[in-house]
């Protein structure tokens, strides 16, 4: 309860759900997802995923300028300000927090990059793109597929397939043709070593 989960922008007005619909606290996950690509679209965060400064605006992004502000020598974004929480802090998005998205989004990247040259494939020869667990019953596709989070595909190749380990295990467990599927996917399946 308290975290943002999820963000839009819309003709220069950020909007936000927060789980449980109490005062929020901070963002979680989905919501940064969220945030940084209504930020990138709306031209508030460039390309390399830098905060740009207020001098910098243009456009319908201007109309963000009382949400940015300089942090030391980098800039951030003022989500919440404390007088519409009551908090006493502001929730804000760091560069820190960006960088910190990247990394993650690097890295799954350069996972999906190397099956895809392992297998001689390129990102037009995915037919669909399987997102697995809470966060990816969560995460808006469209968000994903903004900042680079998930290949460049079309967004029906796009699905959400909730817990699937849990799933495939209770499927695996009752079903003596699911259990030969498995059997059949397992024997077949190669391990890839992503960090050599």
């Amino acid at each position: 309860n308290g975290s943002i989960d999820s963000v839009s922008i819309e003709n220069g007005k950020l909007s936000y759900h927060v789980i449980g619909n109490v005062n929020p606290k901070g963002i979680c996950g989905t919501g940064l997802i969220d945030l940084v690509a209504e930020l990138l679209e709306a031209g508030v965060i460039d390309e390399t995923g830098r905060i740009i400064s207020i001098d910098e605006l243009e456009g319908d992004a201007k109309a963000f300028s009382n949400r940015i502000r300089e942090n030391g020598s980098q800039n951030e974004f003022i989500i919440i300000f404390k007088e519409e929480i009551n908090n006493g802090n502001d929730i804000v998005l760091r560069q820190q927090d960006v960088r910190e998205l990247q990394l993650a989004k690097g890295a799954i990247a350069a996972g999906y990059s190397v099956l895809l040259s392992e297998l001689g494939l390129t990102e037009n020869d995915i037919d669909e793109v399987l997102v697995a667990g809470a966060f990816g019953s969560y995460i808006k596709t469209e968000s994903a597929l903004r900042i680079g989070l998930l290949p460049k595909v079309d967004i029906s190749k796009v699905k959400s397939v909730g817990n699937s380990s849990s799933v495939g295990a209770k499927q695996y467990l009752i079903s003596v043709s699911k259990r030969k599927e498995s059997d059949r996917i397992v024997s077949k399946t190669e391990y890839i070593e992503l960090c050599l």
